[in-house]
C-alpha cells in the first residue's frame, strides 16, 4: 500500500515537474506582447489643417479660418489639437462591418474627419457622455477613444465660429476711453461716474453676431472704445452703424462683425 503511494506521489511530482519545463519553453518562445497603441496624430505633427464633415478649419497667415474664409474661434480650435494629441487608438469596439452601422459608423451615417493625409468615419453619436467611436477609412475597425466633442457640435459651423469679440475678465477693467469725432470721453474704475455692471458686462463680453466680412463697412457714425485692464493691458474696439443701418464691431481692423443694437445702445451710452 505504501509502495503505490510512493509511486504515485513520484508520478505525480514528475508530471508537475513536466508542466512547469513546459511553461517555461512556452515563455521563452512565446513572450507575453505588449498592447500596442497607435497615436491618432504623431507626437511631432503640426497640425494646420482639419476638416469635419463640411467644415474645413486651416492655419493661414497664424490665423485659423473656416473654408478660408470665417475666422475661427482660436481657442476652440486649440483646445481640440490638444485633445487630438492626447487620442490613442487601442481600444478595439468592433472589427465587424456587420455591427458599424448600429454604431453609427457607415457612409450614410458617419462624419468625415480628415487630418492631414489621414482620413476617418467618426460615429455620429457619442458611445457615451466621455467617450466618441472613430474608424480609419482604409480598416474596418472601430476603436473608442478619448472625448473629442458632440458630433453634432463638431459638424455645426456655429461650434467653430468666433463667439465673443471682446471676452476679458470685467472686475480686472481699469479704465475706459471712448471717442468718437472730436467727443472723448473717460472712466477710471472707483471714480463716482464708473459705469454701471450692466454695461461693463457688455464691454468685457460683447458677443459676436454674423461675420460681415474682411472689409470695413460703409459707415456713417463711428466709435472707438480703448478698455484698459489691470495688467496694463489694452483691447480697441472699434465700432459702428453702416448706410444700411447694421451695427458691426471690430478688434483687429481686419475682421468685422455684426453686434445687437442693445450692445451698441450700451457701448454708445459711455460718451453721453
Amino acid at each position: 500500500m505504501k509502495s503505490n503511494k510512493s509511486s504515485l506521489l513520484v508520478t505525480a511530482s514528475f508530471v508537475l515537474v513536466l508542466l512547469g519545463l513546459v511553461v517555461i519553453i512556452v515563455l521563452k518562445t512565446r513572450p507575453f506582447q505588449k498592447k500596442v497603441t497607435s497615436s491618432l496624430v504623431s507626437p511631432d505633427q503640426n497640425i494646420e489643417k482639419f476638416c469635419v464633415k463640411d467644415n474645413c478649419l486651416e492655419k493661414i497667415d497664424n490665423i485659423w479660418l473656416i473654408n478660408q474664409t470665417i475666422p475661427a474661434d482660436p481657442t476652440q480650435v486649440e483646445n481640440f489639437i490638444s485633445k487630438l494629441t492626447k487620442i490613442n487608438l487601442d481600444t478595439i469596439i468592433s472589427n465587424n462591418p456587420q455591427n458599424f452601422a448600429s454604431l453609427g459608423i457607415s457612409e450614410d451615417i458617419s462624419i468625415p474627419f480628415t487630418i492631414g493625409d489621414n482620413t476617418y468615419q467618426l460615429a455620429s453619436s457619442l458611445l457615451n457622455l466621455s467617450q466618441n467611436l472613430i474608424k480609419p477609412k482604409d480598416q474596418d475597425i472601430v476603436y473608442k477613444i478619448d472625448f473629442l466633442g458632440d458630433p453634432s457640435d463638431l459638424m455645426s459651423l456655429d461650434f467653430w465660429q468666433v463667439k465673443y469679440l471682446v471676452n476679458i475678465a470685467q472686475y480686472q477693467i481699469t479704465s475706459l476711453d471712448i471717442t468718437s469725432g472730436d467727443i472723448n470721453k473717460s472712466y477710471k474704475k472707483d471714480d463716482n461716474n464708473w459705469p454701471k455692471d450692466d454695461i461693463l458686462a457688455v464691454v468685457a463680453y460683447l458677443k459676436a453676431g454674423q461675420f460681415i466680412g474682411k472689409f470695413k463697412p460703409d459707415t456713417t457714425i463711428e466709435f472707438q472704445l480703448m478698455v484698459t485692464s489691470e495688467d496694463n493691458s489694452q483691447t480697441i474696439l472699434n465700432f459702428g452703424i453702416d448706410k444700411d443701418k447694421v451695427f458691426w464691431a471690430t478688434v483687429d481692423n481686419n475682421f468685422y462683425y455684426q453686434i445687437d443694437k442693445s450692445d451698441f445702445d450700451k457701448l454708445t451710452s459711455l460718451l453721453k
